[in-house]
């Protein structure tokens, strides 16, 4: 019986802790030259407000993972303020919702 109830408060604490969790926000897409929609090798992908970057691959794709984390419940709706710099490029800014599908990023070339 004893044994019962210790597996009893177990569950519900694992159960009740569930929605307070602690999650970090990742975002992925793809970067292309807006004229010739060629994919962008070496473009910084940064979160605002954050340290760290990536940068894209040789096919232009990404994959960017928040600092900070969030509470469980705030993900469905949550966003990323995104900066994506290239020389040669003009500087481009994008908030992107965190549960949207893979996105294409355009950037402009100065002239």
């Amino acid at each position: 019986m004893k044994k019962n109830i210790i597996i009893y408060l177990v569950l519900a604490v694992a159960i009740f802790s569930f929605p307070s969790c602690d999650v970090w926000l990742g975002v992925r897409g793809t970067v292309v030259d807006s004229e010739t929609s060629e994919p962008l090798k070496g473009v910084k992908v940064f979160i605002n407000n954050e340290k760290g970057f990536t940068t894209t691959d040789s096919i232009g794709n990404f994959y960017i993972l928040s600092e900070k984390n969030y509470a469980f419940k705030k993900v469905k709706n949550a966003s990323l303020e995104l900066r994506f710099e290239l020389d040669d490029y003009k500087l481009l800014d994008r908030n992107m919702f965190v549960n949207k599908k893979d996105s294409i990023f355009y950037l402009e070339k100065i002239k």
